[in-house]
C-alpha cells in the first residue's frame, strides 16, 4: 500500500466509529428490507437516502447507503451492490459453533489470504475484530462482532481510489449495526 498512514488513519476512524454512541436521532428514510415479519430490535430510523436491512431470524440489522442495492438474501444475511458493481457490501450472521473471537478472526484472515487479499491491518477488541486488506486495486474492509454465540460480519469491498468516499460511509454503517444473536 502506498499510503500506510492513510490506511492507519482509516483504521483508527473506523474503530472509533464502531465504538461510538448509537443514540443520536437520524432523519427518516424511506426503505426497509426485512427477511421475515418477526420483531427485530428497535433502533433509530435510517438517515435520509439510506435503507435498512433487517434479518428477523438472527436479529441482525444494518443501515446502508442508497447507492447500494440489496440483492436476494439468505437466511443468514444479505449482499448489496453499487450499480456499476465496484462496491460490494455483505452482512451475515454466522453461528459461532463454540469458536472464540480470536479463532474466528484468524479463520477469516486466512480466508482473505486464500482469496489473494493482502491483509494490511488486523485488530481485536473484547467482542469485535477488524481486518483491512488490499486485493488488486480494491480495499476489503471486514468488521465482525460476537454476540450470544453468533458472529455478525460486515464486509465492504471498494476501489482504493474511493477511500475518501467510503471511509466515512463505513464509519456510518458501523454505527447502525445491531449484531445478530442465537436467542430468537
Amino acid at each position: 500500500m502506498k499510503h500506510p498512514t492513510i490506511l492507519s488513519a482509516l483504521t483508527l476512524a473506523l474503530l472509533l466509529a464502531a465504538c461510538g454512541d448509537n443514540t443520536a436521532t437520524a432523519p427518516q428514510a424511506s426503505a426497509v428490507t426485512t427477511t421475515s415479519t418477526a420483531t427485530v430490535p428497535a433502533a433509530n430510523p435510517p438517515q435520509a437516502g439510506w435503507s435498512r436491512y433487517q434479518n428477523a431470524q438472527s436479529q441482525l440489522q444494518v443501515d446502508y447507503p442508497g447507492e447500494l442495492v440489496a440483492e436476494a438474501g439468505s437466511a443468514s444475511g444479505n449482499r448489496f451492490k453499487s450499480a456499476d458493481g465496484s462496491v460490494i457490501m455483505s452482512i451475515e450472521a454466522i453461528p459461532g459453533e463454540g469458536k472464540s473471537l480470536g479463532d474466528f478472526a484468524k479463520l477469516r484472515q486466512a480466508a482473505q489470504v486464500k482469496s489473494k487479499a493482502s491483509v494490511k491491518e488486523s485488530h481485536e477488541g473484547g467482542s469485535w475484530y477488524m481486518l483491512v486488506s488490499g486485493k488488486g486495486k480494491d480495499i476489503v474492509y471486514e468488521h465482525g462482532f460476537l454476540r450470544d454465540g453468533v458472529f455478525s460480519v460486515l464486509n465492504v469491498t471498494y476501489p482504493a481510489e474511493a477511500t475518501a468516499t467510503w471511509q466515512p460511509k463505513i464509519a456510518d454503517i458501523l454505527k447502525t449495526i445491531v449484531p445478530g444473536t442465537a436467542a430468537h
